[in-house]
């Protein structure tokens, strides 16, 4: 993507005036500098209105999350940011070992953007930060992308999170958007972006480039001095034409609302499903965790029509995935009326640097046949217990399910139960992933330290077998020398 000085300094500047950013303000961001809202959001724009702020390593804020709030309580910053993902991580390891103070009473805007946005997880978190004297109304859910230089729209200042629930069905590209009442999987819930950045105009049009009125389902456009003009190695717009984002959305009560990407879409039997809707129905399934499923459509070689697909992250016993595969086919069935056609247990999870969830990559493996040998035995332990024959799974032992959880995670190196994790190259950023992966596995038995002190897949299950969940270091057994 091509941005000019101009571009970057435009937005800035729109950035500056909505947010009411001034010297006065102090930043804190765990986001990386490879992404947008890190370098741009967090970085620049900081440099440029004069602003304090402190940079958090991302690996970091992986492993340690609570240090965030904690370290946002002792800087009294007073702006924060995270995707989405990142308010679930943080209330993950909050619920289990929370804080016992923290001061929030100089955030005043909490920036939540980069992915589509949970209203219910927004107004969770910010029920959790309240009695930490967090503004209640200082969570900021505002819609941006890298071809915007990184603003696209954003809300007022001080004004509540707004959210608009509306019916699923008939929400096609040129139709309005119909209000409803029903909290079940017939309807969505959107979070409300606010309006245009100055010096940012975005349009609603239908497939032919027409524009759209206010409640009308479209392709979101924008255009602007902050807009990009091409691709590198590719062909430029000219100046003043509008770059269609790829997302869809709709104006309401002049604020933008936008319900999902266009080719993310899933659409059965002639009806349009967002996939961010499914995965929210998905993760009230025991044993689904939120971030950890994807949905998508597929399409088999000569096949007429899409395919649901759900890819969940799975790391244990085949037989195990068996219960969850008719949990959540009963589950969509029941809520959205719609059948899950494979349900097919992944590793894992494919996402962006900024932790977007990559459905395509997911869809465009299983159209290539890649999870054929997997989905072919699991078929016959679905038989089974469909026809009452399954009996109970057997338990793997701790150095079996250790092995399943990392494997997916150690790409491109061979993985033993004797291999030293720290002897293989591994980074920081995935060593955090393999302790989070095993602390949902084994919640309250692990610290990352633990990882360095037993590095080997063989010792950390020895550890774990003899351990209790928050034992007392003093009773942990000791690595073997040599190892």
């Amino acid at each position: 993507m091509l941005l000019t000085h101009r571009n970057v300094t435009a937005n800035i500047a729109s950035i500056i005036e909505a947010a009411e950013f001034s010297d006065r303000d102090v930043a804190l961001s765990w986001m990386p500098l490879s992404h947008d809202m890190g370098l741009i959001g967090f970085h620049l724009n900081m440099v440029a209105c004069g602003a304090s702020h402190a940079l958090m390593r991302t690996e970091l804020f992986a492993r340690r999350p609570l240090m965030w709030l904690e370290q946002a309580s002792r800087r009294r910053a007073t702006v924060l940011c995270s995707p989405n993902f990142g308010y679930q991580h943080y209330l993950r390891q909050y619920a289990l070992k929370p804080p016992p103070r923290l001061d929030l009473s100089a955030v005043r805007l909490v920036f939540n953007g980069a992915e589509p946005i949970a209203a219910e997880l927004s107004r969770r978190f910010m029920r959790a930060m309240t009695p930490h004297g967090l503004n209640p109304h200082a969570m900021f859910a505002v819609y941006g992308l890298a071809e915007a230089s990184l603003a696209v729209s954003f809300p007022r200042p001080g004004t509540p999170l707004e959210s608009v629930r509306v019916q699923r069905e008939g929400l096609r590209v040129g139709d309005p958007a119909r209000p409803s009442i029903a909290p079940d999987g017939s309807s969505s819930d959107f979070v409300k972006l606010g309006r245009p950045v100055p010096g940012t105009e975005v349009g609603i049009a239908d497939e032919s480039g027409t524009p759209l009125g206010e409640g009308l389902l479209g392709h979101v456009r924008i255009r602007g001095d902050n807009v990009s003009r091409g691709y590198h190695g590719g062909a430029t717009r000219p100046a003043g034409d509008w770059l269609d984002t790829g997302d869809l959305g709709l104006f309401l009560e002049g604020q933008l609302i936008i319900t999902g990407r266009a080719k993310d879409l899933v659409i059965v039997n002639g009806q349009n499903y967002y996939p961010h809707d499914l995965e929210r129905i998905a993760e009230e399934v025991e044993g689904v965790e939120t971030n950890r499923i994807v949905a998508a459509g597929v399409r088999r070689t000569g096949g007429e029509t899409e395919e649901l697909a759900l890819f969940a992250l799975h790391r244990g016993p085949l037989a195990d995935f068996v219960p969850i595969v008719l949990k959540l086919r009963r589950t969509l069935l029941r809520q959205a009326g719609l059948e899950a056609t494979h349900v097919v247990p992944v590793r894992h999870i494919p996402k962006t640097s900024s932790g977007k969830l990559q459905r395509h990559v997911l869809a465009q493996a299983f159209e290539q046949g890649e999870f054929d040998a997997l989905l072919a035995e699991l078929s016959p332990l679905l038989s089974a217990n469909e026809e009452g024959g399954a009996g109970q799974p057997q338990e793997a032992s701790t150095v079996a399910r250790l092995h399943e959880i990392c494997a997916g995670l150690v790409r491109g190196k061979r993985l033993t139960p004797q291999t030293n994790l720290l002897e293989i190259n591994l980074n920081s950023l995935t060593l955090a992933q393999i302790h989070e992966a095993i602390e949902r596995e084994y919640p309250q038995r692990v610290e990352v330290t633990d990882l360095l002190e037993y590095p080997t897949l063989e010792l950390l299950a020895a550890f774990l077998d003899a351990s209790e969940p928050r034992g007392h270091p003093a009773d942990r057994p000791k690595a073997r020398s040599g190892a």
